[in-house]
């Protein structure tokens, strides 16, 4: 009789763990896409420098871009091109630090700076570090855009060219 009852919960449990499905991961998270025309008019997405008046935006409708990429019709094949290009730029211009690599530090570097109005680098500063001279030599290489022959495409808000602050992440990592 145990036995029989064994099984008879056995296959209860198989039957009721075989029905349940595993939530899709979409599901688990809602993004919400950000439209042009949900961008508010008031200033609550902006923050005055003390330095200046001039205000930094964070969002925008269309975000700061290396430059390079001109030539290209759309605004998401400019975006991608211009990633592409400011990695290279990046990554040939980067110095891995000799401490760093003689203690194997590897990780992410976080940029922070400001694309002005006419595409210069500004307020740069480290983020986030991973020791070694790593977010220095990082700062090094966002700071050098500044002579460049070509300066960055500003950001642009209703139209006109807008100072926005940007986030780089840089991978450190040996080979």
């Amino acid at each position: 009789m145990r036995y029989l009852l064994s099984c008879l919960f056995l296959c209860v449990g198989i039957i009721l763990f075989s029905s349940f499905e595993s939530p899709d991961p979409k599901d688990l998270f809602e993004f919400e896409e950000l439209q042009l025309d949900t961008i508010p008019s008031d200033t609550s997405i902006l923050s005055p420098t003390k330095e200046s008046e001039e205000r930094i935006f964070k969002v925008v409708e269309e975000m700061p871009r290396f430059p390079g990429c001109e030539g290209i019709e759309t605004i998401k094949e400019k975006r991608k091109c211009s990633e592409k290009k400011m990695l290279t730029y990046i990554y040939s211009n980067l110095v891995y630090p000799k401490n760093a690599r003689l203690n194997k530090i590897e990780g992410m570097v976080i940029i922070k700076f400001i694309v002005d109005k006419q595409g210069h680098i500004t307020n740069s500063e480290i983020a986030m570090d991973i020791g070694e001279g790593c977010g220095e030599a990082a700062l090094n290489v966002v700071n050098s855009m500044n002579e460049m022959n070509e300066k960055w495409i500003p950001g642009k808000m209703r139209g006109e060219p807008v100072a926005v602050q940007y986030s780089l992440p840089v991978r450190f990592k040996l080979r």
